[in-house]
């Protein structure tokens, strides 16, 4: 699957935990067990859903998922509802969303030697490598704020 596709699925299924590019870049890359291994030179998602594709995809999953959580009473209706207008609201937002590569948070996940970018196999394809290059080159630019332990793996990662 392409980095544009995961990114879209990202963005549209878990829009709270994915407010923009960055957070699923650092997602994908830089926490360790998150779901994705590299398959073929691609990273792909471990549980295989199938891709939301579009921003319908994306609203009637937004939908589904709120009454699901109504039905089983997991939470307040108005907390449901107000919940689901945000994320619809960002699934219409998708195409600033993909773009913005702002981190818009004070804490980066520890780097180790199992995250995804510490691992790159040599058979990336060239998008993924791209993907990568581009969230390493963000640790570079931001080396300094990062933890001193953090700043040793962003050394020893081979593109």
């Amino acid at each position: 699957m392409t980095v544009q596709e995961n990114l879209v699925d990202c963005l549209l299924r878990y829009p709270h935990i994915f407010p923009n590019k960055w957070a699923v870049y650092h997602h994908w890359f830089i926490v360790n067990g998150c779901g994705y291994d590299w398959k073929n030179g691609e990273l792909v998602e471990s549980d295989n859903e199938v891709l939301l594709t579009t921003i319908e995809d994306g609203i009637n999953y937004q939908f589904k998922e709120t009454l699901s959580r109504i039905k089983k009473g997991e939470s307040g209706f108005t907390f449901e509802i107000n919940y689901s207008k945000k994320a619809i609201f960002d699934c219409i937002n998708l195409e600033q969303r993909m773009v913005d590569f702002d981190p818009q948070r004070e804490t980066i996940y520890p780097i180790c030697e199992y995250a995804n970018i510490m691992n790159i196999p040599d058979d990336i394809t060239p998008e993924w490598k791209a993907a990568v290059t581009e969230m390493y080159n963000w640790l570079l630019v931001n080396y300094n704020d990062l933890k001193q332990s953090d700043q040793k793996y962003v050394d020893q990662i081979n593109l």
